[in-house]
């Protein structure tokens, strides 16, 4: 069992990789900022005792500590907004990520 973040957590793909993630054990902190990615991404998730979500941008430091008490074994970064609609939209956040 490792104890894996998730950037970008809550987002289309990100959503997907917290599930397996959770299935196969681990203990997984998803951070989004929730710009592109949804809540309702991971609700089967909420309340699940290996799964927090932490809406935060991950372009900036956290702010307080204690937000990911612990130390991890593995960070996967997935915040990247993906989508071509979004490149007009958010370029500079994109390229941020």
């Amino acid at each position: 069992m490792a104890r894996v973040a998730v950037a970008g957590g809550s987002g289309f793909i990100g959503s997907f990789v917290c599930e397996a993630l959770v299935a196969r054990g681990d203990h997984v902190v998803a951070i989004d900022s929730l710009a592109t990615g949804r809540r309702e991404n991971v609700s089967a998730l909420a309340g699940h005792a290996r799964f927090e979500l932490i809406e935060h941008d991950v372009c900036q430091l956290l702010p307080r500590e204690g937000m990911l008490a612990g130390p991890l074994d593995l960070v996967m970064h997935l915040a990247s907004p993906a989508s071509p609609d979004d490149f007009d939209r958010i370029p500079l956040d994109i390229l941020a990520a």
